[in-house]
């Protein structure tokens, strides 16, 4: 028996999958032509050869090897990395809120990332002692980065907020990390400034093979832990009440 409703959600569903797989394969060829782009001057088809003659171990030109599977390889990798990590945190963000503005910028956690990130650049701070110069930006942006969520967790726990009063919650800490980030950069020496401004803006420059696996591997694990728990966080999308009705803890998942 022919079932409207089965064929319509079926329908739904390969729509969904031809898109996928169109943007997959956007994706690919995105990351063949950025070999192409950069200081060293290559033709886009020289760096493709290149590319492959290293896989065949056919090296002809040591520099452009060099080059595109030392600098430009590793860097492509990390964008994409980096792009997929943003797109599920997104998405898992503004699932949480139901609120298509929910996402690192109004909810202060870009801020707080910033904030921690200056205080290592520009003051030279570490909030955790005795790591490693090259580490102290990162954890310093990292744990920064959990306080605007940690307020929101912690006022909602005693106040009831609803996703939209979250989210003014975590504009109005964006606002407060802001100022003091932009009190902290006014009395900064301008080299510190600069590093400072290039690291909010964001550039995949200092990434290489050797730091590749620190933004790699929290990623993948993060993501596969996010998609095991797809159904639940689809319940989400129910509401507090509605995920409580169909036996699921909202705040212990949320935090």
């Amino acid at each position: 028996m022919n079932n409207p409703i089965k064929n319509e959600y079926r329908a739904s569903n390969r729509k969904k999958v031809m898109f996928i797989l169109i943007f997959v394969m956007i994706m690919v060829a995105s990351v063949f032509i950025t070999l192409g782009f950069g200081v060293f001057k290559i033709t886009l088809y020289d760096a493709l050869v290149t590319f492959f003659n290293h896989l065949t171990n056919n090296i002809t030109d040591e520099r452009a090897d060099w080059y595109i599977w030392g600098v430009r390889l590793p860097r492509a990798l990390g964008g994409l990395i980096v792009g997929a990590a943003l797109g599920v945190a997104g998405v898992i963000m503004q699932n949480d809120f139901k609120n298509p503005l929910a996402e690192p910028y109004t909810m202060g956690i870009s801020s707080g990332a910033f904030l921690g990130a200056i205080l290592s650049i520009i003051l030279g701070i570490s909030i955790v002692p005795f790591v490693p110069t090259g580490y102290a930006t990162v954890v310093n942006a990292f744990l920064m980065a959990l306080v605007p969520t940690l307020v929101i967790i912690v006022v909602s726990r005693f106040k009831k907020l609803t996703p939209t009063a979250m989210i003014l919650t975590g504009i109005a800490i964006m606002f407060l990390f802001s100022a003091i980030c932009q009190y902290i950069m006014v009395t900064a020496p301008s080299e510190s400034m600069a590093d400072a401004y290039a690291w909010r803006v964001g550039t995949l420059a200092k990434i290489g093979w050797d730091t590749l696996d620190i933004i790699t591997i929290p990623s993948i694990v993060l993501i596969v832990v996010l998609w095991l728990l797809y159904d639940k966080l689809n319940v989400m999308y129910a509401g507090d009440k509605g995920c409580k009705s169909l036996g699921e803890d909202a705040p212990r998942l949320r935090i």
